[in-house]
């Protein structure tokens, strides 16, 4: 599984091994997530199917699934994803067979790390926090890490930049 960024308004799953999926044969959807390796929250989204499920053209790329913060919350008033870790562990029933998705993500998508990351580097001409950024890309394409670690690097990169949780703030995270 692969998630992509449609700006801090949704996250694009790809599951390159389901092939010919149709919202219409999903019988339960769920997704549990954490959010920077916090308690995990379980959302039944099987009533919302027909909003997250979109197959692509080409059955050889699977089926994405999309999913924005209101669904992700159960709330219209949130607009955008916080940035930080998150854990996305997907359960998918489809005729009969369930399939269970999980990825760690790095969501950061308003640049505000970017910035900071920049501004302590002129500072202080110290690389730490590009490496520390560079290790949680790394993160979102590795298959055998931890979120557990990648959360750990998160609140490293965010104390030595004074970020200590800037992104939860105006974007209905806690």
């Amino acid at each position: 599984m692969t998630v992509t960024e449609n700006g801090c308004v949704g996250l694009i799953f790809n599951t390159l091994d389901i092939h010919n999926i149709t919202a219409e044969s999903v019988t339960d959807l769920s997704v549990q997530y954490s959010y920077n390796c916090a308690a995990s929250t379980t959302v039944d989204l099987t009533a919302d199917k027909l909003d997250v499920f979109f197959p692509t053209n080409n059955s050889a790329t699977g089926t994405n699934i999309s999913l924005t913060p209101q669904l992700l919350y159960n709330s219209s008033s949130v607009e955008k994803f916080c940035e930080g870790i998150y854990y996305f562990q997907w359960s998918i029933t489809s005729d009969g067979t369930t399939y269970i998705y999980s990825i760690c993500t790095l969501v950061d998508c308003e640049s505000k790390i970017k910035c900071a990351i920049t501004q302590y580097y002129l500072d202080n001409n110290d690389p730490i926090v590009i490496f520390l950024y560079n290790a949680l890309q790394f993160q979102n394409d590795c298959d055998t890490c931890s979120c557990s670690e990648a959360c750990k690097i998160y609140k490293k990169l965010t104390n030595l930049l004074n970020l200590n949780n800037v992104s939860t703030n105006d974007c209905g995270c806690s």
